[in-house]
């Protein structure tokens, strides 16, 4: 193989390498953010969640500041009965105290579904609080190794960088021009490597002439469809 053509093949596979390096790089913060999401939905949960039992928790103390007004009404509309002279103000204090009574009783059966809602409140609070802990944990684990794994990508990105350059240096400015606009117009993929006979950027079929020419001479030989440069690996 021609020596030009040598380079050119490893600078390619330099540059598709370097290619997958960035890709893999740029991909890191999005799957952090993707774990810091799964953390954020697990501690609104539970934030939400403890904000609704204070919401139950309020209720009730309201409920229960009324049910001690009611009393308190109570006690005192039934010392009026000791007080009243006729028979007309009895039966209204009767009637008021059996209304007081029954704003009682549902006041009362109102704090005890209330005070259920609690407990089940609480359980799944505990809940929800356990999978914020454990989305957490699994987050900040993420981002331990991703950012290890970022490190290690940057500087393995930086030594092929520095590869790149010193073999940029070896190739003919003309063939790297050309490589240069090959690799821009055909997504970083300038050379194709020929199997089969075939030209393995676009499938077309080399002709035998071309194929001789491949491997028998020093020429650079492009794919008479795709344009791109023709290569036999060995």
């Amino acid at each position: 193989m021609n020596e030009q053509l040598k380079l050119l093949v490893n600078l390619q596979d330099l540059d598709l390498k370097m290619l997958d390096l960035e890709k893999l790089k740029n991909n890191i913060p999005k799957e952090i953010e993707q774990n810091r999401e799964n953390f954020k939905s697990a501690e609104d949960e539970f934030k939400n969640e403890e904000s609704e039992l204070k919401e139950i928790q309020k209720t009730i103390r309201l409920k229960e500041g009324t049910l001690n007004d009611e009393t308190e009404h109570l006690k005192k509309t039934q010392v009026k009965l000791n007080e009243v002279k006729t028979n007309k103000e009895y039966s209204a204090i009767l009637k008021e105290i059996d209304s007081i009574k029954e704003r009682k009783d549902q006041l009362e059966e109102g704090i005890i579904v209330l005070l259920d809602k609690v407990e089940i409140a609480k359980e799944k609070i505990e809940k929800s609080r356990g999978k914020a802990s454990q989305e957490k944990k699994i987050w900040e684990d993420v981002v331990k190794t991703k950012e290890n794994e970022l490190k290690s990508l940057e500087e393995e990105i930086k030594k092929n960088q520095l590869e790149r350059e010193d073999l940029v240096k070896k190739v003919d400015p003309k063939l790297l021009q050309r490589y240069q606009k090959l690799s821009k117009h055909h997504d970083k993929v300038a050379l194709a490597e020929v199997k089969n006979k075939s030209c393995q950027g676009c499938f077309i079929t080399i002709s035998p002439q071309n194929f001789n020419l491949l491997t028998s001479s020093e020429n650079i030989i492009s794919c008479p469809n795709c344009q791109r440069i023709l290569y036999v690996r060995e």
